[in-house]
């Protein structure tokens, strides 16, 4: 009995527990909801650290939900001008990581920051570390951002350059209370040495780079460029491959050779050798392609394109295809995280018959309070001067007092910052900067289908608007179908006041946080708030609901069909 005993004892001797701890990997382009560069000209915000500090951690700052660090509930945390936000509230210090790793903290980019004044002409440019919550309960983000810190070594005389600033953040997720993201922006420079990752105490820590992390710079403003780092709790998976992207289309003509490809990433914690990319049809025998000699880096640092070399013909005229395309064998080995390394698509063969001109339905998020919206608004009427009645636009308000149940539903489900934009419900656009060049693409697409409004009436004594929509189809297609209907109105205003009429803007001379665009702007003579602003295309209602009307059309369509569906809407005074 005492053997036995002493057995158990030095078995559990020899296994003991390891403790758990953070992993990262790299999610380039995959910016939490919510983030946006410039949010530091908004003022619906909250200052944590302004300028002029140097070596200050803030007060306490709580969080709009509870996250586990370590294994730990915290609600507050206090942010250091060195790059790093810790959840030792009681703390007073900022601490200089270059020499002492702060404990209960998480490391953005730490290292000997400050935040100065810039010199002219960059005075406008706001030098904070701030906070701010988007979203709704329980899918809120919180976003702690730095924005215009410097080393604190540099001293500034004159004109500046991006790489003599630095703005990253940091994301916290409601309902993913044990990870958190970090954003790199085109700010920074690539040369400075800092440390990324987190620390329990002295002795328990994850650091990027064993503590000595170049900082992760790229030019570009585009979230779908900047640099992501993924943090997660647990055990890092050793092999996990990843779908980035996959270009499988809804609809191919008939005969038409399609070969699938995409990009795909090495999330795990080993460098991977090989693998296979495979598809089936309508489950039937997998078509599998050996990749080999791949030398794809670890922990999403690797990434690659790829093209299936056998093509898939197969598919008769007006026929739904059930497709899988897949990832396997890393290293001869299983992947073990199923959920990402799959795609599914069921896909039609039609006639790729397309006799119409297209026109563009341009669905816009906006708000009186929004001060980036103007600009956007600037856009939307060069697009209408340039394709006319082809562009359809529909300004959905928030918060403000042309905001109503249909608008909130809308902007609750496709937008995530202020101002967004999607074409068709399809092109989903973010950066006011690529809104005319998706315009231009999309428009030139033609179309299989027509959609017109006919029998339009208007009864002045009960003040309701009939019309009836009509979706002629000269070839198969296939989906979700339904008929909808977006009643909208121009030149709408109302007495003066901020945020709920009158509209801000945050490219005035006046914005007390800077002008955003610069004195070229054409914004940057007017007012920061603009009193009788006229705001177009303002969405009123959409009869039949955001997402239209359900079985107003089969899911599979014939060509040569023609489907009608009548809406009335009652014109409020």
């Amino acid at each position: 009995m005492f053997r036995g005993i002493t057995i158990l004892l030095l078995c559990f001797v020899a296994n003991p527990i390891i403790a758990q701890n953070y992993y990262h990997f790299r999610k380039d382009g995959t910016v939490p909801i919510g983030f946006y560069i410039d949010k530091v000209y908004d003022a619906n915000k909250t200052i944590l650290l302004n300028q002029p500090n140097n070596q200050h951690l803030s007060k306490a700052n709580a969080l709009p939900f509870a996250v586990k660090f370590y294994g730990l509930d915290y609600t507050h945390y206090k942010v250091s001008d060195n790059g790093y936000l810790t959840f030792d509230t009681i703390s007073t210090t900022s601490y200089n990581p270059d020499s002492v790793l702060p404990t209960k903290s998480i490391l953005a980019f730490a290292t000997d920051f400050k935040l100065q004044k810039l010199p002219v002409p960059n005075d406008g440019i706001a030098t904070q570390v701030y906070a701010y919550t988007v979203g709704q309960a329980p899918n809120r983000s919180h976003i702690v951002a730095y924005y215009g810190v410097s080393l604190a070594k540099d001293s500034f005389t004159g004109p500046i350059s991006n790489s003599s600033i630095f703005a990253f953040a940091l994301v916290f997720i409601e309902n993913k209370p044990t990870q958190f993201d970090l954003i790199y922006t085109p700010y920074g420079n690539k040369n400075t040495i800092g440390k990324v990752g987190t620390v329990k105490d002295n002795n328990l820590s994850y650091l990027l780079g064993n503590g000595a992390l170049p900082y992760p710079y790229q030019f570009s403003y585009n979230n779908e460029d900047l640099i992501v780092y993924h943090f997660e709790y647990g055990a890092a998976p050793k092999y996990d491959l990843a779908f980035k992207s996959i270009h499988v289309a809804k609809i191919y003509p008939q005969n038409a050779i399609v070969n699938f490809t995409g990009t795909f990433v090495n999330y795990g914690t080993e460098a991977i050798q090989k693998c296979s990319i495979n598809y089936a049809i309508n489950a039937a025998d997998t078509v599998s392609y050996a990749l080999s000699n791949l030398q794809l880096a670890s922990n999403g640092e690797g990434k690659m394109n790829f093209t299936h070399p056998v093509s898939w013909t197969s598919g008769a005229l007006g026929s739904l295809n059930q497709v899988n395309v897949w990832i396997s064998e890393p290293n001869d080995s299983l992947d073990q995280v199923d959920s990402n390394n799959h795609y599914y698509q069921t896909v039609l063969r039609n006639a790729n018959n397309t006799p119409f001109d297209r026109n563009i339905l341009l669905e816009e998020a906006t708000g009186a309070w929004c001060g980036y919206c103007p600009d956007a608004h600037l856009i939307v009427s060069e697009a209408k001067k340039t394709y006319g009645s082809r562009v359809i636009p529909v300004s959905y308000h928030f918060d403000d007092s042309m905001s109503n149940n249909d608008a909130l539903w809308f902007l609750s489900q496709y937008i995530s910052s202020y101002p967004d934009a999607q074409i068709d419900r399809k092109t989903f656009l973010g950066s006011n900067s690529t809104w005319l060049n998706a315009m231009a693409v999309r428009i030139n697409q033609p179309a299989s289908v027509a959609l017109s409004i006919e029998q339009k009436r208007f009864d002045p004594v009960s003040r309701t608007i009939q019309f009836r929509v009509k979706a002629q189809f000269e070839d198969y297609w296939y989906g979700n179908l339904r008929i909808g209907a977006i009643v909208t109105e121009d030149h709408v205003r109302g007495n003066a006041n901020p945020n709920i009429w009158s509209q801000n803007n945050f490219y005035s001379k006046d914005n007390p946080n800077g002008a955003a665009g610069g004195i070229s702007h054409p914004l940057y003579n007017e007012a920061s708030y603009m009193d009788g602003y006229y705001h177009e295309s303002v969405q009123k209602a959409n009869p039949g609901g955001v997402f239209g009307v359900d079985k107003t059309i089969p899911q599979l369509v014939a060509p040569g069909q023609t489907y009608y569906y009548d809406f009335a809407y009652y014109l409020r005074r």
